[in-house]
């Protein structure tokens, strides 16, 4: 089977579930091809697929019909059997081309509808009732995101199945390294107390409220250092907030580090404080690494963690009660070792990239051919 993987430009989770989900895949001897932005892609790690490069824009574009119309010449020139599309906008485009070359389509869905573009949240919906006849296979990468679309596209819940996202733990995890060695990396002590986030910093990642609980605790925990691992427009707002909130000498702005799960590895506390989220990895992946992680109940985020027993939960913005989970977790213990321990068999089991792939597989093998609509069974 021949399979075109589209997507739009893409960064963080979602390009490393692209990236992972093709390097299992080939080894399935799918022939893959992507299409799409690809001049950003690690191809060191696309051996075996074929790039495209292809304009997918992160929103509609004027054009759209003349840019679907290339891409279903794409599909007959290259004899695709079947386009698995990533994100709704690429969706949209796949769907026109698929009606247009006959080639069936699938849809991962994995993130909100942007908040904001009114018009254009109108312009899905129609172009949604237009293309309603023609066929598509819709994939959430969890509950809340196939709520959404259900919701807000009026797509019927039945229609949308949901195959979380898995990794491949064996080589996604960083080698055990000396914590000692990577907190002096960082400036810190091998002693220090530190919390660390990991999160493109623009304001809807929350890392605000953050700081703010970090000041709060000042008095009750005087030695803890907060880390904040990440890059974006957002950053220079958030250290002149370090300043005017005394957190100079006490917060650490890493910038981007391709050793991220390091840092990660050798903290004590992982914090992810967003406002809003899909389903996001970095939450996977400090529990994966054994880390006790404190997490805004948005998203797909409360389907992962189970408050109290495998991490906490926090109101999003709430600054106060971000604080005192914080206190509770410092104050855990033994406590937060047993949390910690249940936390990492529940990712290892419930998002391997061999289940992940078996159920892909299975949607690929079972989907029906193009003009046909059987409706798919919620996961």
């Amino acid at each position: 089977m021949k399979i075109l993987h589209l997507t739009r430009p893409a960064a963080g989770g979602m390009r490393e579930y692209v990236v992972t989900l093709l390097e299992a895949l080939v080894k399935r001897n799918y022939q893959l091809q992507l299409a799409g932005p690809v001049a950003q892609w690690d191809q060191s790690r696309l051996q075996g697929v074929e790039l495209l490069p292809f304009d997918v824009g992160p929103s509609v574009q004027w054009g759209e019909f003349g840019l679907a119309w290339r891409l279903g010449a794409l599909f007959r020139r290259e004899g695709i059997d079947l386009c698995h599309a990533h994100g709704y906008r690429a969706g949209l485009l796949a769907r026109l081309a698929g009606a247009m070359a006959g080639v069936r389509v699938i849809v991962t869905l994995h993130n909100f509808l942007p908040r904001g573009r009114r018009w254009q949240r109108s312009l899905y919906w129609w172009l949604e009732r237009v293309m309603g006849p023609w066929p598509v296979a819709y994939v959430a990468v969890c509950e809340a995101i196939r709520h959404h679309y259900a919701r807000n596209m009026g797509i019927p819940p039945r229609l949308i199945k949901v195959i979380p996202p898995g990794l491949d733990w064996s080589t996604r995890l960083p080698a055990q390294e000396s914590k000692m060695a990577v907190r002096a990396g960082i400036g810190l002590g091998p002693s220090e107390p530190f919390i660390i986030s990991l999160a493109r910093l623009i304001p809807a990642k929350g890392v605000q409220y953050l700081l703010q609980a970090a000041s709060l605790l000042s008095r009750s925990l005087p030695s803890l250092k907060v880390v904040i691992c990440g890059d974006g427009p957002f950053k220079a707002i958030l250290q002149e907030l370090a300043e005017k909130l005394g957190l100079a000498s006490r917060v650490i702005f890493t910038g981007f580090r391709a050793d991220a799960l390091s840092l990660v590895q050798a903290a004590d506390i992982f914090v992810l404080p967003s406002l809003s989220e899909g389903l996001p990895l970095s939450v996977l992946e400090a529990m994966a690494l054994g880390k006790p992680v404190i997490a805004t109940r948005v998203g797909g985020i409360p389907e992962v963690i189970d408050d109290g027993k495998t991490g906490w939960l926090v109101p999003p913005g709430n600054t106060g009660a971000l604080a005192a989970a914080l206190q509770r977790a410092f104050s855990g213990g033994a406590e937060n070792l047993l949390l910690a321990q249940r936390a990492r068999q529940t990712i290892l089991r419930r998002f391997s990239v061999d289940e992940t792939v078996i159920s892909w597989q299975r949607l690929y093998e079972g989907l029906p051919v193009y003009g046909e609509v059987v409706p798919l069974e919620r996961s």
